[in-house]
């Protein structure tokens, strides 16, 4: 493919460490699952050609054969195929977590427990000058 027609999730591809992170909050669904996706869910998934795509929001979920799909903005829709694609299914365990902590974060910070500084104070650095010591 010319490297000028390749889209964004085409590059990603090149890049392990950022499908890593793109799939942090997403968890794998074996396919004998597929049938209990529910519409709504937000789903990414890795084609069977290897390639990794953001997905969207699940608005029918005709199992076993395809899943329809729509982006964010609602502005596409389009199908994938159930049998070519393996499913990651966002985690809302633990993104709930996380808003938790950041709830629980942002609310310290307004009964004035936490600052924010432009850089840390000295104090609170670990020393890592012998890390890889043995």
């Amino acid at each position: 493919m010319d490297n000028e027609l390749r889209t964004l999730q085409d590059k990603m591809n090149d890049f392990p460490d950022v499908l890593k992170f793109h799939l942090e909050n997403y968890v794998l669904i074996d396919p004998k699952y597929y049938e209990h996706i529910q519409p709504g869910a937000k789903i990414r998934y890795i084609t069977d050609e290897g390639k990794f795509r953001f997905g969207g929001e699940v608005l029918v979920n005709g199992y076993p054969d395809f899943l329809v799909l729509h982006n964010y903005k609602y502005t596409s829709k389009w199908s994938i195929d159930l049998k070519k694609n393996i499913i990651f299914l966002k985690d809302h365990d633990k993104t709930k977590k996380e808003s938790i902590i950041k709830e629980n974060l942002f609310n310290l910070y307004k009964e004035g427990y936490l600052e924010i500084r432009e850089t840390p104070l000295e104090e609170l650095k670990p020393d890592l000058s012998d890390i890889y010591k043995k």
